[in-house]
């Protein structure tokens, strides 16, 4: 992403957004604006970080692999090629992790209160380590 193209003009002011959207509460964004404020806020601290991990807790399997996937091609990442999607009975509600690092997931059954995507920034500078979230899990579906 290119900074210059987006109406956010430094990697603080990005990461700013993320926190201001990142809680344990219900995230409500609905004006586009503020939608492709976050997109692009995503998109820069991604795109400067060393790599990310996502964490995508969802109701169903389908909810989470079509979240995931979106994610992943929104941020530039290679679907994991060890995919869960060949599982016959995924548990749900559902938990799945993807390691930016080594393009691997695993998923696990989730029972907690909050449904969305975290979005875990790894790198060697202390500005951009961090994880923020949830975010929607249509956030780059465009739904």
């Amino acid at each position: 992403m290119n900074l210059q193209t987006s109406s956010i003009s430094s990697l603080q002011q990005a990461i700013a957004i993320l926190q201001k959207y990142s809680s344990t509460d219900s995230m409500d964004c609905h004006p586009q604006d503020e939608v492709t404020q976050l997109q692009q806020a995503i998109l820069a601290v991604s795109t400067a970080a060393d790599y990310v991990n996502l964490g995508i807790c969802a109701p169903t399997y389908a909810q989470a692999d079509i979240a995931m996937k979106s994610y992943l091609n929104a941020l530039s990442y290679p679907l994991p090629s060890g995919s869960q999607a060949h599982l016959s009975n995924p548990p749900e509600p559902i938990y799945i992790k993807y390691n930016g690092r080594n393009q691997s997931i695993y998923c696990q059954p989730y029972s907690g209160d909050y449904e969305g995507v975290l979005v875990s920034c790894q790198s060697e500078s202390d500005l951009l380590n961090g994880t923020y979230g949830h975010f929607p899990l249509t956030l780059f579906t465009g739904n």
